[in-house]
């Protein structure tokens, strides 16, 4: 990926701090009045201070840019940019990356908030851990009705010192319970990104790029819950869901899921040197990937049509 800052016409804080931050947050937006303030408060709350946030506007038309301006009044180390066009949402992610400085890197969404010593002990790990990568936490996630989805997991993660171990591992994560883990929004080292091609334009972009991030390193884990993610219209009962005859750890399929991703996984990890047996574990786990999706689909489909037939009776007795 690119690290250089092109002139792309957006606007900037003027007032930049004169030393590099130790860790930029990036926060692709598009209309993110609702939750943005949250967002900013926990920023502020932080009990590490070394850090600035990148904002990158795709050209919202609520009240995204006075929110933005406002907070970046109040703290400098809050920087607004709005793109003189929409760069959709994978040139919104990479560009809020190029923007930034920081030793440490984390995409944030605009919804979501962390707690006040997430940064901090982020930072201490990563500088305790210069073998690691990247470090996740425990998160929770809210619902639109105000009550959270939390899921602890105590199995293996990807701290694994072995690449195609990481990968696998990685890829079972994309197809069990969404609380496990958050690949993207999680705490990088600079040069494991800059590894990347980034976020690029194909389906399930998340899954690729957390993909190929898994092969810069291990990643580091704090059994602590330091992060928050709000996430609308999710159909809990639908998540919740097990498929015990192929997930080994009895855990829920992700939603439909574009299999063009499932190239790209292969593509990424051919490139990379390892023996062949090695690459044969990692061709696995794809397919894996691929049987889940495709189960996903199949069952999303046949509840889709279940509720359309029941609607008709419905509608055939009222009639």
């Amino acid at each position: 990926m690119d690290n250089s800052v092109r002139d792309n016409g957006a606007v900037e804080h003027s007032n930049q701090q004169a030393s590099k931050p130790i860790v930029s947050f990036g926060i692709p937006v598009r209309n993110g009045e609702k939750f943005l303030p949250r967002l900013f408060e926990s920023f502020l709350a932080q009990d590490f201070e070394n850090f600035e946030v990148v904002i990158g506007d795709n050209l919202s038309d609520d009240r995204t840019e006075e929110i933005c301006r406002e907070y970046a009044r109040r703290d400098a180390r809050i920087k607004y940019f709005r793109h003189p066009k929409n760069l959709g949402q994978s040139g919104n992610f990479n560009r809020v990356f190029e923007l930034s400085q920081g030793k440490y890197f984390r995409w944030i969404g605009d919804d979501d908030w962390l707690e006040p010593a997430y940064t901090r002990k982020c930072v201490e790990f990563l500088d305790s851990h210069p073998n690691f990568m990247a470090v996740t936490t425990e998160q929770d996630h809210e619902l639109p009705d105000g009550t959270l989805y939390y899921r602890e997991f105590k199995g293996k993660r990807l701290d694994s010192p072995h690449t195609y171990e990481r990968f696998c591992r990685m890829v079972w994560f994309m197809t069990a319970d969404y609380g496990f883990i958050d690949p993207i929004y999680t705490m990088y080292r600079r040069e494991a990104i800059l590894s990347t091609s980034g976020m690029r334009l194909v389906a399930a972009q998340d899954h690729v790029l957390a993909a190929e991030l898994c092969l810069a390193g291990p990643f580091g884990h704090i059994p602590e819950l330091l992060a928050h993610r709000y996430r609308p219209q999710r159909d809990v009962a639908a998540w919740e869901k097990t498929h015990k005859h192929y997930e080994m750890d009895n855990s829920n399929v992700l939603a439909k899921i574009n299999t063009e991703a499932t190239f790209d996984m292969w593509e990424i990890i051919n490139a990379v040197p390892m023996p062949v047996w090695q690459k044969w574990l990692c061709a696995f786990a794809i397919l894996r990937y691929v049987r889940c999706v495709v189960l996903s689909q199949v069952y999303g489909r046949l509840r889709a049509r279940v509720r359309m037939r029941t609607r008709l009776r419905l509608a055939l007795g009222k009639a």
